[in-house]
């Protein structure tokens, strides 16, 4: 039943080494998706970029007819539940978008700490002029960039898994060396013309005021990854 079930995303998760994760994930709806061996994420740098397998893997692009994916990072935890999120995002980007709606194809976390998506996820100094110049044209700096701790995502407008390793690889190679947020540096890049805020945001501890605007009831809360 892929209706409302959780997937886990594990490396080197084992019932053996994790014996209580997984007499939870036995009670409740919850798929344990094995990447330890699997090559797709070898392509990437860091482990921060394995997400990126939700937009490259045969689980999630053919093998089952998904139509929405919300992903959270392993340190947020939901205080509403999750259908109840996807709904208000989908709300939130018909009456923002209209009828160019279905030019979203991803809804994530807003970041209001930078007021500039280049202070958020590149480096400009470790660019050269001309790769500057290139940047500044092809995506324009603006105020709110995004967080990919949390991201929901239209699968049936997601393009085909080939545009995202053309693009993948495009970005990697001519932008890679101002990345300094890994996957945030990336999808910000990738997305910067298809998606949208969630339409709420998540509090965040320690807790950061410029995280918290616009006001909100806070229905997930980002630990930060050390909790």
């Amino acid at each position: 039943n892929w209706s409302e079930c959780i997937i886990v995303m594990g490396h080197e998760l084992n019932a053996e080494r994790f014996p209580f994760a997984f007499q939870v994930f036995d009670c409740l709806n919850v798929h344990h998706f094995d990447i330890t061996h699997d090559s797709i994420k070898d392509r990437f740098p860091h482990i921060h970029y394995w997400k990126a397998l939700i937009f490259l893997h045969p689980f999630f692009r053919e093998h089952h007819h998904l139509r929405y994916v919300m992903y959270l990072d392993s340190d947020c935890i939901t205080i509403k539940p999750i259908r109840q999120l996807i709904e208000r995002s989908i709300r939130h980007i018909g009456k923002t978008y209209g009828e160019h709606q279905s030019d979203i194809w991803l809804a994530w976390r807003e970041d209001y700490r930078h007021n500039s998506m280049y202070k958020a996820v590149l480096n400009l100094n470790r660019y050269d002029s001309e790769t500057l110049n290139e940047l500044q044209r092809e995506y324009p700096d603006y105020a709110q960039s995004k967080q990919g701790n949390v991201m929901l995502m239209d699968m049936r407008r997601l393009p085909a898994v080939q545009w995202f390793d053309a693009e993948i690889e495009r970005i990697m190679k001519k932008y890679a060396a101002g990345f300094w947020r890994n996957d945030q540096s990336l999808f910000n890049l990738m997305f910067y013309h298809n998606s949208s805020d969630l339409g709420w945001t998540a509090f965040t501890n320690p807790p950061s005021e410029q995280l918290f605007w616009p006001p909100d009831q806070f229905p997930m809360v980002h630990t930060g990854g050390h909790q």
